[in-house]
């Protein structure tokens, strides 16, 4: 079953619903005086809203994971200095709490559960 769902999303630029307008629109909802300096993706998948994030917050470090090395690698080949793929699990998450800033799941979290994944992923934010 799980070859068929990566079949099926083989070659395309985003890996669930959205666009370059809707991430840019979730962007433009924080504040504009906002610097993070870490930020963690959960389920960035080829990287399409990484690179974003990358293009927008230039000076931030980025951690971006996905459980599939493949699409790890093609993020890899098109990403910045500042964004630092793994394959990674987004439950076997071993980060230190209180390590980012700004966590971003575009269109990945339904996987953890909503409340859930808000929950369990609350710890890695830093205070305010």
């Amino acid at each position: 079953m799980k070859k068929y769902l990566f079949e099926a999303f083989d070659g395309l630029k985003r890996l669930s619903p959205g666009s370059t307008e809707s991430t840019q629109q979730a962007i433009n909802l924080l504040p504009a005086d906002f610097l993070p300096k870490k930020i963690l993706d959960i389920g960035c998948g080829v990287g399409e809203s990484t690179l974003l994030l990358a293009e927008h917050f230039s000076n931030a470090e980025i951690i971006a994971i996905d459980n599939n090395q493949q699409y790890i690698n093609e993020l890899e080949s098109k990403a910045t200095n500042n964004i630092k793929p793994k394959v990674m699990s987004m439950f076997e998450m071993d980060f230190e709490p209180e390590s980012f800033d700004l966590i971003w799941s575009e269109g990945s979290i339904y996987i953890a559960g909503f409340q859930t994944g808000l929950k369990d992923w609350k710890k890695f934010l830093k205070n305010n």
